[in-house]
């Protein structure tokens, strides 16, 4: 059974699965910039 409230349900973990990646590159990005920095 698919309601709409489901539908709504999927595409908000989708956005938060998107946000929580978005996070992880961000910090993987910093990490990588303070690595030059430092040599």
């Amino acid at each position: 059974m698919n309601t709409a409230n489901d539908n709504v349900k999927d595409i908000l973990d989708m956005n938060n699965y998107r946000v929580e990646k978005l996070k992880q590159t961000k910090k993987e990005i910093k990490i990588l910039f303070d690595d030059q920095k430092l040599k």
